[in-house]
């Protein structure tokens, strides 16, 4: 799994910053390492925020692209269920590779 992790106190607070490449290939979506981190984070009481390349589409971020064999409905169900909130806004394509463009999940 290509992920980092880092922790640290900002004001007093201290928060875990990850950031996660998931590889398409594998069909854990969110990956065990994503799970392992929100679960510390909750049972230390930490902010958490997590930035990744899910290679997932789904219409909560705004990636309309829905042709990831589900990844995306169980990446939002994971959200869901943790509380977390998905950050992404707007409409405008942040990928463009002049074949198609996308907004990065």
């Amino acid at each position: 799994e290509d992920c980092a992790v880092a922790q640290l106190t900002i004001d007093k607070q201290k928060m875990i910053i990850a950031s996660c490449y998931m590889d398409r290939e594998d069909d854990r979506c969110p990956p065990e390492s994503i799970e392992e981190v929100t679960k510390y984070a909750r049972d230390h009481n930490m902010a958490l925020i997590i930035g990744c390349d899910a290679n997932a589409h789904n219409d909560m971020w705004n990636s309309p692209t829905i042709n990831d064999g589900g990844r995306g409905e169980r990446l939002e169900e994971y959200l869901l269920i943790n509380d977390l909130t998905c950050e992404n806004v707007g409409d405008t394509p942040t990928f463009n590779n002049g074949r198609w463009q996308n907004i990065i999940d």
